[in-house]
């Protein structure tokens, strides 16, 4: 059995290249999120518009899914800001925080994930059929996947 000693070109953990996108992923989203958040109804993190999704999204279509662990952490580290300030006891808003960032994520991933699979193509906006995939699969049905988050519950 013969070993190679090349580095895999691209290969996440050997790349710097790698890290800074995925660096610059959290970054972005998260000031993105954090923007966002000023549109929250009272009193919740929930918002009636989320501009970081289409973030997420060109991220991952851009750079390739090795990004997704920055969408993860910009998420979470939105999230958990926004709810410890509300008050939530920390365990609780860590955990909320970390559910919806893992929601934020699976929606962006899957989206994508499926846009390829149904489309055969890399780019969502080079034909009108590819366009409509985009629109059914990220716009429609992936977000249902963050939406499925549960709200915290104030503490008693």
């Amino acid at each position: 059995m013969k070993f190679s000693t090349k580095k895999k070109q691209g290969a996440y953990p050997y790349n710097f290249s790698g890290l800074l996108k995925t660096f610059l992923t959290a970054v972005i989203y998260f000031v993105a999120a954090k923007l966002s958040l000023f549109l929250a109804f009272e009193g919740t993190n929930a918002t009636p518009v989320w501009p970081p999704t289409g973030i997420a999204f060109a991220a991952i279509f851009l750079f390739g899914y090795r990004v997704s662990p920055g969408i993860l952490l910009g998420a979470f580290l939105a999230n958990s800001l926004v709810l410890s300030e509300m008050g939530i006891v920390i365990s609780t808003s860590i955990s909320t925080a970390l559910v919806t960032a893992i929601g934020n994520t699976l929606e962006a991933v899957v989206g994508v994930y499926l846009f390829k699979y149904f489309s055969k193509s890399d780019s969502p906006f080079t034909s009108i059929k590819n366009v409509l995939i985009f629109i059914g699969i990220g716009a429609l049905f992936s977000t249902t996947i963050s939406a499925s988050d549960l709200p915290p519950k104030p503490d008693p």
